[in-house]
């Protein structure tokens, strides 16, 4: 049971996994916890209880089959009226499904973070939630508009055609606070707690973009505020060394003035040159700014006498085009490493080099080995059954996200199903933390292996598994 002053659904009943559309909410009756059902499989399955310490839900234990991907999710708000509220998921992808009171209810993806706030009507009493979801971790919020401050609009270009798909931030006091984006009918809307002070509202896709400045909100009312978008070049250039060579993939970054010297905060903006060492950043708020290269281990500005040259970017789309010209400072042999190369997959989430010389690649699928010639995907034939690049776990892959090597010579992989090691061309599975996501891994000066999972914090002395219990119930993050 969520009431609505918690501001958060944070108790579940739970059922899976299953194969996608394995059933059809429009006909799932309202279950009680401990009740099973039967899938097309023949699979039973049961109703479990979450009940969430945290503001979101982990579901990583419910998965129970690397080929499953879905999970059916059912909950109560009790709403002391009738009213309207708005819903923001955390965690969810296009495919999942939400039903509230029998009505099936458009999920937007807005961005990776958020969903395009979601008004829902609540009767007075228990209202019915269902979610069908794809997600290892889900947050729920509930706004109530008579609390919070509203702003929506239309983004549009120079012509008044409407804009789908507009990433839209909103910032205060020169800091991001929301982004969004502009939804399939080209309107956006953003939520936030009330705050004091004006915002400034941005607008951009592609080259395109538009800002609002000095927009003022109030509690318990919907501010419209529309964007119309046009070309928004601010800055562009080539990065070049003395041969006039291009520099690729070299960082560059607008700061404005008055945060130069301002390095406990990131006030910065960055782009990426590409492979023709050219640069641009779009729509960058009007302002005087210093522009820098970022090398190995110092800032290269655009200067004027030896002296960082400050540059004004007015209110009025006008591009400027200022060109570095720098020496090399990328030393030796550089070798871009892709999974077009070999790694299992684009995403890559952790690299180790073990002592052997080999380098390790956690990948989104699994873990990729590299000799220095030969890429070697290192998979379920030798022992670690939850690596398959055709299969996913929630419908994620079921990534290797932390690799270390203990003394005795083992690679140690935490990953999102458990802790693994592989010695002697063989993957070994640490039972005790089966079905656990693993983050982090720290092998400490007495060979003990320490893990932190998304169930608490496990060490591993002498091959015996025991839980750290001397913490209280937190997340950990990190481990030195």
């Amino acid at each position: 049971m969520n009431h609505i002053e918690r501001q958060y659904l944070q108790d579940w009943l739970v059922l899976g996994s299953f194969p996608s559309h394995e059933l059809d909410l429009t006909f799932l009756p309202i279950p009680k916890e401990g009740t099973v059902v039967t899938g097309t499989d023949e699979k039973a399955r049961t109703w479990k209880l979450l009940k969430s310490v945290y503001k979101d839900a982990h579901l990583y234990p419910f998965y129970q089959e690397q080929t499953d991907s879905t999970l059916y999710l059912f909950s109560q708000i009790e709403s002391p009226r009738d009213q309207i509220i708005y819903l923001t998921f955390t965690g969810i992808n296009y495919q999942d499904q939400l039903w509230i009171n029998e009505t099936e209810i458009g999920i937007q993806v807005s961005n990776t973070t958020y969903t395009y706030p979601i008004e829902v009507y609540l009767k007075n009493g228990l209202n019915v939630i269902y979610l069908k979801v794809s997600s290892d971790t889900i947050l729920c919020q509930m706004w109530d508009p008579s609390k919070i401050e509203t702003i929506t609009g239309q983004v549009a270009d120079s012509n008044g055609l409407s804009v789908a798909g507009a990433e839209i931030n909103l910032l205060l006091d020169d800091r991001s606070i929301y982004r969004t984006m502009a939804d399939n009918e080209e309107r956006y809307r953003i939520v936030i707690e009330p705050l004091s002070g004006k915002f400034d509202l941005s607008a951009q896709k592609g080259e395109l973009g538009a800002w609002y400045f000095g927009l003022s909100t109030e509690k318990g009312k919907a501010i419209e505020a529309n964007l119309s978008i046009r070309p928004s070049v601010s800055l562009s250039g080539l990065l070049a060394n003395f041969a006039d060579k291009p520099h690729e993939n070299v960082v560059v970054e607008a700061i404005p003035k008055k945060y130069l010297t301002d390095e406990s905060e990131n006030y910065g903006l960055y782009v990426i040159s590409d492979t023709n060492g050219r640069y641009r950043f779009i729509n960058l708020k009007p302002d005087t700014y210093y522009l820098r290269c970022h090398n190995l281990d110092q800032y290269i500005y655009h200067q004027e006498q030896k002296k960082p040259k400050s540059i004004f970017i007015p209110s009025k789309n006008s591009q400027q085009e200022i060109d570095f010209k720098f020496g090399n400072f990328k030393k030796g042999t550089w070798r871009w490493h892709s999974y077009l190369s070999g790694i299992w997959h684009p995403n890559v989430y952790t690299i180790h080099k073990s002592r052997d010389g080999n380098m390790w690649f956690g990948t989104a699928v699994g873990v990729t080995r590299y000799d220095g010639g030969l890429y070697t995907n290192l998979g379920n034939e030798d022992g670690m059954t939850i690596v398959n690049p055709n299969t996913f776990v929630g419908g994620k892959p079921a990534g290797i996200l932390d690799i270390e090597e203990s003394h005795d010579g083992r690679i140690w992989l935490g990953s999102q199903k458990g802790l693994y090691f592989f010695i002697d061309n063989n993957f070994s599975e640490i039972e005790d933390l089966a079905g656990k996501s693993v983050t982090k891994i720290l092998v400490d000066k007495n060979q003990a292996i320490w893990a932190v999972t998304n169930e608490g914090l496990w060490v591993i002395k002498e091959g015996v598994v025991d839980e750290f219990s001397e913490l209280p119930l937190a997340r950990i993050f990190d481990l030195i």
